[in-house]
């Protein structure tokens, strides 16, 4: 099935890593491939807004490339898609 063999091949696409401003570490969360990006369960996401300076604004949230505003009560899709977002994918941007 063609069609099922580029959505696999689109799902093995590599992610580059985003390390964190202050120490140059990588999330052990962050996804390597857009399957683990979906993959991502509700705790991770929080884990890497927080650990990428993005749930509680400081000094460093806003010299990230994309921050995102990170609010409470967000749904799981919402906390995705803003993550995709501040990790540079495309189609993760805000719902008109």
């Amino acid at each position: 099935n063609p069609a099922l063999q580029s959505k696999l091949a689109q799902m093995r696409l590599t992610l580059a890593p985003l390390v964190q401003l202050t120490t140059g570490e990588i999330h052990p969360s962050f996804p390597s491939t857009l399957l683990s990006f979906w993959l991502l369960t509700d705790p991770e996401l929080e884990e890497l807004a927080s650990f990428y300076h993005q749930r509680t604004p400081c000094q460093w949230t806003w010299r990230y490339p994309c921050p995102v505003r990170w609010g409470e009560g967000l749904t799981i899709e919402a906390k995705r898609r803003k993550i995709g977002r501040f990790i540079g994918l495309r189609g993760c941007e805000s719902p008109v």
